[in-house]
């Protein structure tokens, strides 16, 4: 019987450990970027389905434990949204809700007035949208605007490759080495247009990653990103390319 109840506790254990390690929580302020827990104001908590792929269910709720956003990704890491994604008013009330497919937004697009009328109802087919109509309050048809609008650098993407050009030292040891090739940066932009974070989503070589991700750094900020007339967190992905014959 010892036996046996020991076998029985050290499996508990291990699914208990197995279960924990499929989530992950982040504390996050006001303009949701991670913070500590004293500071923090909501709370992300992402349940993997494959922890591999990075697939999983990401549940953004306040210290009242009260739900503000739930979203499905084919991979969190990367930021790609698939399937079903709501958010909600304080009243508990649904704010939006929008479907992905592979990141992009593919179907109905409602959103909703804290009072529950319809405000937007959008049809997109991969991020092409089809068809859109915004509502008032008294139901009567208003100014059409967009529901998601990315963050713009001052004066547009000229101006910003000017920069880059301008600011770019290109590293003595990967032109003797003759490497070249396109890096990808993701600036992680918040609602005030700050950059929070820089990663680096398809790399070249360390040499030319380190000085885009240096040259990124001297960026200032955004416009940020709206989403239904409102500013949001955003992802705003930039390639940089590196030729050392031009």
């Amino acid at each position: 019987m010892r036996v046996i109840l020991l076998v029985c506790v050290m499996m508990q254990g291990v699914i208990l450990s197995a279960q924990y390690q499929k989530i992950t929580q982040q504390y996050m302020n006001d303009y949701f970027d991670p913070c500590d827990s004293i500071s923090s104001k909501y709370i992300a908590t992402f349940r993997y389905t494959d922890t591999v792929l990075h697939k999983g269910s990401l549940l953004i709720t306040n210290h009242a434990n009260q739900i503000l956003s739930e979203c499905v990704y084919s991979n969190y890491v990367l930021g790609i949204k698939h399937g079903e994604c709501k958010t909600y008013h304080e009243n508990g009330k649904v704010k939006s809700i929008a479907r992905y497919d592979s990141g992009l937004l593919h179907g109905e697009v409602l959103c909703y007035y804290a009072g529950g009328q319809l405000k937007r109802k959008d049809v997109y087919k991969y991020n092409i949208l089809l068809s859109g109509v915004c509502y008032g309050l008294n139901g009567s048809e208003i100014k059409y605007v967009p529901f998601l609008v990315a963050p713009e650098y001052p004066h547009g993407l000229k101006n910003l490759y000017k920069f880059i050009y301008i600011n770019t030292l290109y590293p003595d040891e990967a032109k003797q080495m003759g490497i070249e090739g396109t890096v990808i940066v993701r600036l992680f932009i918040n609602k005030k247009g700050e950059i929070t974070k820089y990663e680096i989503q398809k790399s070249v070589h360390p040499l030319l990653d380190t000085e885009a991700l240096r040259v990124c750094k001297l960026l200032g900020n955004f416009k940020p990103g709206q989403e239904d007339g409102e500013f949001t967190n955003s992802i705003f992905v930039l390639p940089i390319k590196y030729d050392f014959q031009q």
